[in-house]
């Protein structure tokens, strides 16, 4: 795939490490995720936090979770367990159009 489109609305991920059913939906208090380049989890309010994102932008921002776990912080990252690797034979190539 042409990584080069991914942006802000566009992700690609590793197919055989995304679980489904696939799932949309609004941020969740405790909701927590590793994102892609982070050792660790943190909380989805604690990245928002470090990213610097207004108030008003973090209640806009769709998740989309994997078999129940979040995979992606729409239109800022995606989670570390899904990230496309050296081993990756399979890509699952996602975009969320927002009305």
């Amino acid at each position: 795939p042409d990584f080069e489109t991914a942006g802000r609305f566009l992700a690609f991920f590793d197919l055989d490490r995304v679980r489904f059913p696939l799932v949309v939906r609004s941020i969740q208090p405790g909701d927590r995720f590793s994102p892609l380049g982070v050792a660790d989890t943190q909380t989805v309010k604690k990245y928002f936090t470090n990213q610097k994102i207004p108030i008003d932008q973090r209640r806009q921002c769709p998740l989309l979770l994997g078999g129940g776990t979040i995979i992606w912080l729409v239109g800022h990252r995606i989670d570390n367990s899904v990230k496309i690797d050296a081993h990756t034979r399979r890509i699952l190539k996602a975009e969320v159009l927002l009305a």
